[in-house]
């Protein structure tokens, strides 16, 4: 079905019936000035966390390698991450959407603080019984409140930030994560070796702190209430079910998140391969390197959103960045150097930021601010659903599959396969990464071929048209407007000198 009509087509139903159309121009700048500051402050406190946290599991993560756990205990960490709040979701979305937004990020962040003290106990105080189950208890329940809070800053930004400058926006916000994959490895590498495990965690918890305190100085504006969001007001089960149904109806709504359900599952596989692959080969500082500069693949590819803006066709745009990903991703393989590690990375995420300035664009643009909770939730649940699937399978595959079948000796040792990828540590899981890489393609290419997801490249055009028509005739009222008061202000001038003469 056509998408809704987007939000900003409804604001002048808020102007009082009283007010001109100058005036209205003028405080609906003037809100959105003071959204904007608002926004820019609780990014920055959102940005400390992450930095701080992303931190703190880059060093478990380490912890964890290194203190003999297996690939599996590693991919097992990432997979209690994600799973715990997939559960949640659908009734998270419900909780955004009927509280205030703002407060639904504060508690959210606050559970995740409390992990950050579990874990800060056992390391400033017992760092001897610290094991990978307390760190698999702490990410479930992270987890859990994420699942709140991802959907809650998410759909606030709506509330925030114009539609037009959407794309630019969340370009800006990918700056941010851009700088988290840059700096985090290589600082952690650093501060492991400088004031270790126990400054690092004693760094996260004032960060996130801080975060708390930011949130809680700062006003939300309203959500602009829709037709659509009044229809679907009800049971905490009937609102939930609604988010699914909303997305089911708009087939190529659905298909898009599909395609992302494909690329993620190959992106786990390469999140929790990728760093046993270089430890095995590698120092943990020359991880961190390769780590970072993949980071500052990121941060260019944010810059360069941030400047120039999302493309008009934003779904043909994520489909082409899929399609070069796994290319991308292909050809890496066939020989694993730190060197090419690193620059295939940087090309790898030099994408990513244009993938999800678009979708978030297109997502917080045509969906109704009322129903963006909920419906945000099933998008991340669909969009997110294989990333536990990959996280839990990666790590067995490799260790009890792949990596025995190339290895000397193995089953594909003297084989076409083992001749082309080599044979000895890390082959293994090279081959599943040509694998990935060549479904990410596979998948990249039927989507382009599905005319229901061009269809949204239509819609968020015609959207654009129709903002860029109606600034027009704002601008053109408020010149016209200006134009009549110049021509009357002499005429009224002279004819207060008349009067006087007279007199």
């Amino acid at each position: 079905g056509p998408l809704p009509q987007p939000r900003t087509w409804r604001m002048k139903e808020r102007s009082p019936t009283t007010t001109t159309s100058s005036t209205a121009a003028t405080t609906t700048t003037t809100t959105q000035s003071q959204s904007l500051k608002v926004f820019w402050v609780v990014w920055l406190g959102q940005f400390l966390s992450e930095f701080s946290s992303n931190l703190t599991g880059f060093v478990l993560g380490v912890w964890i390698f290194q203190s003999g756990g297996s690939i599996t205990e590693f991919s097992v960490a990432n997979f209690l991450v994600d799973v715990p709040g997939l559960l949640v979701a659908p009734f998270a979305g419900v909780i955004v959407d009927r509280f205030d937004r703002r407060q639904v990020i504060f508690w959210s962040d606050l559970g995740a603080l409390s992990t950050t003290a579990v874990i800060a106990y056992y390391v400033l105080y017992d760092l001897g019984s610290l094991t990978v189950y307390h760190i698999y208890a702490c990410n479930i329940v992270a987890s859990l409140f994420g699942a709140f809070q991802g959907p809650a800053f998410s759909a606030s930004l709506a509330q925030l930030i114009p539609a037009k400058d959407l794309g630019r926006v969340n370009g800006f916000m990918e700056v941010g994560d851009g700088i988290v994959q840059l700096l985090c490895p290589l600082l952690a590498s650093i501060l492991m070796a400088t004031v270790g495990l126990k400054g690092i965690i004693l760094f996260d918890f004032v960060c996130c702190t801080l975060s708390e305190l930011i949130i809680l100085c700062v006003r939300f504006p309203p959500v602009v209430s829709s037709e659509e969001g009044r229809a679907a007001k009800g049971s905490v089960c009937f609102e939930a079910r609604y988010g699914l149904s909303y997305i089911v109806k708009r087939k190529g709504l659905m298909a898009l998140l599909v395609t992302f359900a494909c690329s993620n599952m190959a992106d786990a596989f390469l999140v929790v391969l990728m760093p046993p692959l270089l430890l095995s080969l590698t120092s943990v500082e020359e991880y961190g390197f390769v780590s970072s500069v993949a980071g500052s693949g990121v941060l260019l590819g944010s810059i360069l959103v941030a400047s120039f803006g999302t493309p008009r066709r934003l779904v043909l745009g994520i489909l082409t960045c899929l399609i070069l990903q796994g290319v991308v991703m292909l050809a890496a393989i066939n020989e694993v150097t730190s060197t090419i590690i690193a620059f295939c990375g940087f090309c790898y995420m030099v994408l990513l930021p244009l993938i999800q300035a678009s979708s978030n664009a297109l997502w917080q643009s045509q969906v109704p601010q009322d129903l963006q909770g909920r419906v945000f939730t099933v998008r991340s649940t669909i969009a997110v659903s294989s990333i536990p699937f990959g996280q839990l399978v990666s790590g067995p595959l490799a260790d009890y599959i792949f990596e025995p079948a190339l290895a000397v000796g193995g089953y594909f040792d003297g084989t076409l396969l083992g001749d082309f990828l080599g044979i000895g540590p890390g082959r293994g899981i090279c081959c599943m990464f040509m694998l990935m890489s060549l479904f990410m393609i596979f998948t990249g290419l039927v989507a382009c071929s599905y005319p229901p997801i061009h269809a949204l490249d239509d819609d968020y055009i015609a959207m654009l048209d129709a903002l860029a028509k109606e600034e027009e005739e704002e601008e053109e009222v408020q010149a016209n407007e200006e134009v009549d008061r110049e021509e009357k202000s002499p005429s009224q001038s002279l004819q207060g000198k008349k009067k006087v003469k007279v007199t």
